[in-house]
């Protein structure tokens, strides 16, 4: 069962590390080539969104009843989107501000979070409650314990960042520089 945590944990951080490298300081797909969709979603995050379930759904399916599949889809989301902005060297944890998030500043912030986190949060309490199964609350804490190892180290994956993806950085014989 914590090997389900860590699997969510790890897959959304990689997730949240491939979009800052696609996205870079603008968030919500800004400068990326693809069409508004479905209400402010683009397409490129309709088509990301569903891959995501679809492989976390597949994935979990043999160990998992559905209310724990979507508990864990749930925490992906929470997880990818939250440490989009922590290890984004752009934003970071002091930059996590609804005046900086203009696709999120829409929404209420509560205690330094928009209330979409309080909503997902709530709906996977109910989920695993519903489920009675305490290994959920267990697998939260770990997930929780891993998010704040990861808050952690942050700033120097920020250094990394900015050393690796400065101009010399992102040119090479091949290329002209970005």
């Amino acid at each position: 069962m914590l090997l389900q945590g860590l699997y969510i944990m790890i897959y959304a951080i990689l997730f949240s590390l491939l979009e800052i490298e696609m996205e870079g300081k603008y968030g919500w797909a800004e400068n990326m080539p693809t069409p508004k969709f479905f209400y402010s979603f683009t397409l490129y995050h309709t088509i990301m969104n569903i891959i995501v379930i679809l492989t976390l759904t597949y994935s979990l399916h043999f160990n998992s009843k559905p209310l724990e599949i979507i508990f864990y889809i749930m925490a992906w989301f929470l997880i990818e989107d939250t440490m989009w902005f922590m290890l984004n060297p752009h934003y970071t944890i002091k930059g996590y501000k609804r005046e900086n998030i203009w696709w999120q500043g829409k929404q209420e912030w509560y205690f330094g979070m928009p209330a979409q986190n309080y909503i997902g949060l709530a709906v996977m309490v109910v989920l695993a409650f519903l489920n009675k199964d305490i290994r959920l609350l267990y697998n939260s804490i770990a997930m929780s314990t891993l998010i704040g190892l990861v808050l952690y180290l942050a700033p120097h994956y920020h250094k990394f960042h900015k050393k690796t993806h400065n101009k010399k950085a992102l040119t090479n014989k091949f290329s002209k520089p970005i």
